[in-house]
């Protein structure tokens, strides 16, 4: 079989859709330096011309980078598209951004196995479907519940070899949000200057600890993934709960109950919110959960404890950034779950009213706990969804699922069909996309499986790659054929 020299032409575009968070041009060099790594590490020839966007030396191999007014795009594509076309023995990926530019890169890839001839490869274009196609992430960090379950994921979930293959399947999968979610993950993060006593760690372990959080949300930006950090909101440190004698649910996590609504409280959730956001610039995005822990309180009175401490927060920081506000779990002073049309006119009042350069998103259980239960939704989590959140249509901000997985998590799971009946009855203009993933288990650390000759696998998330595949491939582009999981 003959053998050719190929030219691969990929073509940077700087365009930024609508709710793709706006990333600086260092953000997107970062990706390209990924999308040209994937393909150098295989076997080529020839040499590689690098333009004036500095991705490095001259080198021995088969990749041409090209700004886009050496080759403008000639295929009308928008939020993460691409484009692959050949002409003779080239080979031109052509991204309206350099997300877009990395999945042309990876469907390349994947579509030849070897880069060994032009005849292999198949012209197509993709883009993206949904804006927002999250993996929802339970940090064992004052985790949402005790178990060993949990507490034994502390070493694999503080792995950069474990992130770097967890976002890798990510990637692949064409998933574009990290959300890593806890009671309050902050003190593993920032010491604040005002409330010092916050954080157990001294100095050199707090290091470690944020270079552990910069090193994941840097390999993330890498990989054309933006990263959210989603918490609840009365949740304090221990070492904070025990200093003040406050909030004591918070030193053995105790969800439902009234919440602790002290000054003291307030006044470090806002400098903590503001500190997170100042330290970690690769941090895209926060939550919150209008639930556990604000019994007690009117919805009334919950947004406007937000308003003073989260959102005070974010305001005080030195720069903005992306929302997930989750719809209010309670129209009354309960934790059990209700709504009401009053209550979410309300919160739809908040949410418009925030003060954000980066995308704002509400979002809503699908199916409450039960995401896989049916591709027709019935309920969120307090009961009958009203049309107050998109009657009149939403201008500032989009919906997104959460479709949680408490129905297989330690399964396998492939259907993709019921992935496309779901995007059919519940992908409407006015929404973003989708979380994905369970209440409480960490897919990291495997402890379900027996070892044998049989596992060809070192992670859990491995052992259901073709949840991933599925969701992650037809929130993208929902003509996703079914040989593209075959051929995984």
């Amino acid at each position: 079989m003959k053998k050719y020299v190929w030219t691969l032409l990929l073509v940077l575009q700087y365009y930024f859709a609508y709710s793709a968070d706006i990333v600086t041009q260092e953000g997107q060099l970062a990706i390209v330096k990924h999308a040209y790594s994937l393909v150098n590490r295989g076997t080529f020839a020839g040499k590689v011309e690098v333009p004036s966007i500095g991705i490095g030396n001259r080198r021995e191999a088969k990749l041409i980078l090209l700004l886009p007014e050496d080759i403008p795009i000639k295929h009308e594509l928008l939020k993460e598209g691409y484009a692959i076309s050949k002409k003779g023995d080239q080979i031109f990926i052509e991204g309206t951004d350099a997300t877009g530019l990395l999945y042309g890169v990876y469907e390349l890839l994947e579509s030849s196995h070897q880069l060994l001839h032009t005849e292999m490869v198949r012209p197509s274009a993709e883009q993206a479907r949904f804006s927002f196609r999250a993996i929802k992430f339970n940090l064992p960090w004052m985790a949402y519940r005790s178990s060993l379950c949990l507490t034994q994921q502390d070493n694999t979930v503080r792995s950069v070899e474990f992130w770097r293959a967890f976002l890798d399947t990510m990637a692949t999968n064409r998933f574009n949000v990290l959300s890593l979610w806890s009671l309050h993950p902050f003190h593993y993060m920032v010491k604040t200057r005002e409330f010092p006593e916050a954080c157990p760690f001294s100095d050199v372990e707090l290091k470690a600890w944020e270079q552990f959080w910069k090193k994941l949300f840097a390999m993330a930006h890498e990989r054309g993934i933006r990263v959210y950090i989603i918490n609840w909101n009365t949740f304090v440190p221990p070492s904070f709960a025990a200093a003040h004698h406050v909030a004591g649910y918070s030193t053995k996590p105790s969800h439902f109950g009234a919440g602790d609504t002290a000054k003291i409280i307030e006044d470090y959730t806002r400098v903590v919110v503001r500190d997170v956001i100042n330290t970690y610039d690769d941090l895209d995005g926060l939550g919150i959960t209008m639930g556990e822990r604000m019994g007690g309180q009117n919805p009334e009175e919950r947004r406007a404890w937000l308003d003073r401490t989260i959102f005070a927060g974010m305001k005080d920081a030195r720069r903005r950034i992306s929302f997930v506000y989750r719809a209010p779990l309670s129209a009354n002073e309960g934790s059990g779950g209700s709504t009401s049309e009053e209550n979410d006119l309300a919160t739809r009042q908040q949410v418009e009213g925030l003060d954000l350069n980066g995308q704002a998103y509400v979002e809503f259980k699908y199916n409450w706990s039960h995401g896989h239960s049916s591709p027709k939704l019935f309920i969120v989590h307090g009961g009958k969804l009203t049309d107050k959140y998109r009657k009149p249509l939403p201008e500032k901000y989009k919906y997104v699922w959460t479709v949680r997985n408490e129905d297989f998590y330690l399964l396998r799971w492939g259907q993709p069909d019921f992935v496309r009946e779901f995007i059919k009855n519940n992908g409407d203009d006015f929404v973003a996309g989708c979380f994905l993933g369970s209440e409480v288990f960490i897919p990291a650390l495997d402890f379900t499986s027996q070892e044998g000759s049989f596992k060809t696998w070192q992670y859990h998330f491995q052992r259901q790659w073709l949840w991933y595949a599925s969701w992650g491939r037809l929130l993208y582009n929902p003509n996703t054929s079914d040989d593209v999981f075959a051929r995984k």
